[in-house]
């Protein structure tokens, strides 16, 4: 409970200071729509159909001035699932299999083998969309999904770690009884509190520190 209360605070801003000289969310959603773009024209990522503007109404809490609510699927370079288990295969890596095959699952971080060609070549979060719905992990390349296993390839101009530890807080592990799987459709339109850059990092140095504490009180 003290872990999610962490989170919680940390996406609605009460977590550290904000500092008016670091650069709006507005100069950061544009940098990361530039990057989309150039990707976009280079046939690196495919261009998405828009997602719908974010009314009041969906907005599910108050965020700082300096932040602002975007929609999961515009801050990534790209959200995927996987697919088939590749042909090429062996539960145990070798000279030719070094490339982890990941599934949805929490156990060994979900990789159940290894084969021989990578799918996804970028630093990305996985999230499980079946079995331990909403565990999410940060994947440092490399690897091949499947399965359905959800796959956020991230740009350059947001923070890993606390995109990670804001899917972990509006998404959960288990997600409700009522939802039977997470899906790419689902994930997409997501809102998503973003804060200024410098702002992520000082969050996510912070959140590290409690979390730790957390462990020597459980332990």
């Amino acid at each position: 409970k003290l872990k999610k209360s962490i989170l919680q605070y940390a996406i609605q801003g009460k977590l550290v200071a904000q500092d008016a000289n670091d650069e709006s969310a507005e100069a950061l959603y544009a940098k990361i729509q530039a990057e989309k773009q150039k990707l976009i024209k280079e046939g690196k990522i495919k261009k998405d159909k828009p997602l719908p503007p974010i009314t009041d109404d969906e907005v599910p809490f108050s965020i700082p001035p300096s932040w602002m609510w975007v929609r999961l699927g515009d801050i990534v370079n790209n959200l995927t699932a996987g697919g088939d288990k590749p042909k090429i295969f062996s539960e145990n890596k070798t000279e030719h299999n070094i490339y982890p095959v990941i599934a949805n699952g929490k156990i060994n971080d979900g990789i159940l083998g290894y084969t021989n060609k990578p799918v996804v070549t970028s630093k990305s979060i996985t999230v499980s969309g079946r079995g331990t719905m909403g565990f999410v992990c940060i994947r440092e390349a490399n690897f091949v999904p499947i399965v359905r296993l959800l796959v956020l390839q991230i740009n350059t101009f947001t923070d890993i770690n606390f995109l990670k530890y804001t899917i972990e807080a509006l998404v959960g592990e288990g997600t409700g009884s009522a939802v039977q799987q997470l899906t790419v459709p689902m994930l997409k339109p997501l809102l998503i509190p973003l804060p200024p850059l410098a702002e992520q990092k000082r969050i996510v140095a912070k959140v590290n520190d409690l979390m730790q504490y957390c462990e020597k009180l459980k332990s």
